[in-house]
């Protein structure tokens, strides 16, 4: 059927005119091929023939423009990979630092709790041995007597009254 096809075209055209409307063809591609993929889309994944017909549809612009499109969208989803992946990379540095942190401030707590248990029982100790020491007798609990009283009441004791040194 196809070498009838041919066999016609070149009866009326022109080897030249088939040349150039091959180009044409090619170039631009087949519009019946266009419309053929646009009714009928599940055409695009028969094997063998989805191929051939979605190339005489597009032509070479249009395949030009579709690698050029995909060449774009896989540059971007590079792009997009990578900033998500430096996006993961960034939360796991901030985990870490954190986690740093966190273990520091718990180390920190931990030392000083320790410090003020000792402290605590170093405290414990001296209210026990306080509690637990002999009573002495404060100066401030022994009820005052007057000097001249003091003195008369030791000069009862003895023979002799003695005068104060300042007297006179």
């Amino acid at each position: 059927m196809g070498s009838g096809i041919i066999a016609w075209l070149l009866s009326r055209l022109s080897p030249a005119a088939i040349a150039l409307i091959s180009l044409l063809a090619l170039y631009e591609g087949v519009p019946v091929a266009k419309e053929i993929v646009k009714a009928v889309a599940i055409i695009r994944y028969v094997p063998g023939v989805g191929p051939a017909v979605e190339y005489l549809a597009l032509g070479r612009v249009d395949r030009a423009e579709r690698a050029g499109h995909d060449a774009g969208v896989a540059e971007e989803r590079a792009a997009w990979v990578k900033a998500a992946e430096t996006a993961r990379q960034n939360a796991a540095d901030l985990r870490a630092a954190d986690a740093i942190r966190q273990a520091e401030a718990e180390r920190k707590y931990l030392a000083e709790r320790a410090e003020r248990a000792i402290h605590a029982g170093e405290l414990k100790e001296i209210i026990n041995d306080l509690e637990n020491a002999p009573k002495t007798v404060d100066c401030r609990d022994v009820p005052s007597v007057s000097r001249r009283l003091s003195i008369g009441l030791d000069a009862a004791g003895r023979k002799e009254a003695r005068r104060p040194a300042n007297d006179g």
